[in-house]
């Protein structure tokens, strides 16, 4: 009797999730697994639910053929990423700490040279790892495309983590080339977009979602959501 009312409330519950999924059954054996509160980790195993807690700084730069309306997406994605991270972590409860990313610029304004040394970066703020991204190939338009009346956002992203206070020759603990598409099923019309600017803003905010997967964990939901 009791294994006939153990299944029967397991038969409720694959019921209730299937219902409340909208019938997404490739959702349902995580679902069963681990329940919709867990948390996915991220790809740097250093940022997955440290013991104590600890400071990132977020760098990035340009590349030098970055075109006119991407001169500015270095300061635009630290500052979009530092505040989604903040979310994330706050969610999760995760100890990280994103040091402010207009004090990060007040440092690169004055050591014109900060790529050269993000150790020293990173120690000028006592933080214990340093995020650095290379943002190159930035375009709103389609790989190879000169019809402007077309939009889809692209770009290079060199990602590099670096421990700070790692005593080895090499302090980079984490380091991947990826390449962002927004929208990924393919280009959209200009005329759906008329302000160019607007796509930017879309295309920026769906990349710093994206991007945050490598650094906080993140719901079922939120991996769905990946590039949407």
């Amino acid at each position: 009797m009791a294994a006939y009312l153990r299944r029967g409330c397991l038969a409720g519950l694959v019921g209730m999730v299937i219902l409340s999924s909208g019938c997404n059954l490739i959702a349902l054996p995580y679902f069963l697994l681990f329940g919709y509160d867990d948390r996915y980790p991220p790809e740097c195993d250093k940022f997955d639910n440290p013991k104590e807690e600890v400071k990132v700084v977020l760098a990035a730069s340009v590349g030098p053929e970055t075109r006119s309306e991407f001169m500015r997406a270095d300061r635009d994605v630290c500052e979009l990423l530092a505040r989604y991270l903040t979310k994330q972590y706050k969610e999760s409860k995760t100890k990280v700490v994103i040091v402010p990313p207009y004090q990060v610029e007040n440092y690169k304004d004055k050591h014109p040279n900060w790529q050269c040394d993000l150790i020293a970066l990173g120690n000028a703020f006592h933080a214990n790892y340093v995020i650095n991204l290379d943002l190159d190939k930035m375009s709103l338009y389609p790989p190879g495309n000169t019809n402007t009346e077309l939009l889809q956002g692209q770009a290079d992203v060199a990602i590099k983590v670096l421990d700070v206070h790692d005593s080895e020759e090499s302090p980079v603990v984490f380091n991947k080339s990826w390449h962002f598409t927004y929208p990924p099923t393919g280009p959209e019309d200009r005329f759906d977009t008329p302000n160019p600017m607007q796509f930017r803003d879309k295309f920026l905010s769906h990349m710093v979602k994206d991007l945050s997967h490598f650094f906080a964990s993140y719901t079922m939901d939120q991996k769905n959501a990946v590039g949407d």
